[in-house]
């Protein structure tokens, strides 16, 4: 398909078209997303885990800590041997090493489920910008073949102000030369309202007035055979040029004469 001057901004825009919905269509984003999405609900689950085993951790010492406290007691007042008191330390630190490790994995898990959310924020915002710039870009490719089309309908195309019938006023033919500002047709108005100017001289001009009623007769269809147009004083001009008024008569039953006769235009 060819399309002339537009066809450049044509093809641009149907390539942003063709990038912008295998964008939508493909699963590397999304697929992307979500797998990091299911690897930030295992990471939450896992954290969960973890604060519920620092809890125990946390119980266990607290119990651990009364014993040691009652041990050290016993053994400052010679209640039990050294090596009694050694193993009860041992135990009570074992315990207090359990919990900092349980604190130091909650630790670890929070910061990777913060890595994860902002690979997650990174990625959606990646790809909301990608799509949010081929919106523009196409927008701008449709706006770019509409300014073309508009130019190129500026530059080979005729428009009437309004609908009617078209009358030649020459013989044109294919790749015929046309100048500038010739005259190729006319537009006759499809509603048939029809309007006369008539120049009135300076004097007698204060007899005429808006809404009377005029009788034409054209030359080309003399009168005694024809009869006359019947017309409605429409508009006067407010001043008089070249020596007199201009006055613009509508034509009451359009073409057809009082004779009953329909006259071309």
């Amino acid at each position: 398909m060819c399309l002339g001057d537009i066809q450049a901004e044509y093809n641009h825009l149907r390539m942003l078209i063709q990038d912008y919905t295998a964008l939508l269509q493909g699963e590397y984003y999304p697929r992307r997303i979500q797998g990091l999405k299911n690897q930030l609900a295992n990471y939450e689950r896992l954290a969960l885990i973890i604060d519920q085993q620092s809890s125990y951790a946390q119980q266990s010492l607290d119990n651990a800590t009364e014993q040691y406290k009652a041990y050290q007691r016993h053994y400052e007042r010679g209640g039990i041997s050294k090596i009694n008191f050694s193993s009860q330390e041992d135990q009570y630190l074992r315990r207090q090493q359990n919990l900092v490790e349980q604190q130091q994995a909650a630790m670890k898990t929070k910061i990777t489920i913060g890595e994860y959310e902002r690979k997650i924020e990174g990625l959606t915002f990646e790809y909301d910008e990608k799509r949010r710039i081929f919106k523009v870009a196409i927008q701008r490719a449709i706006d770019a073949i509409q300014n073309a089309i508009h130019q190129w309908q500026q530059r080979y195309m005729s428009y009437a102000p309004f609908t009617g019938k078209v009358n030649y006023l020459a013989s044109l033919s294919e790749e015929q030369f046309v100048q500038s500002g010739q005259e190729l047709f006319a537009i006759i108005p499809a509603n048939e309202v029809y309007i006369a100017y008539k120049h009135v001289p300076l004097q007698g001009y204060g007899k005429v007035k808006i809404g009377q009623r005029a009788k034409i007769k054209l030359a080309p269809y003399p009168s005694h055979e024809y009869g006359y147009r019947k017309a409605l004083v429409k508009d006067i001009s407010l001043i008089a040029h070249q020596g007199h008024y201009v006055v613009t008569l509508q034509l009451e039953r359009g073409m057809s004469s009082t004779y009953g006769k329909e006259l071309i235009f």
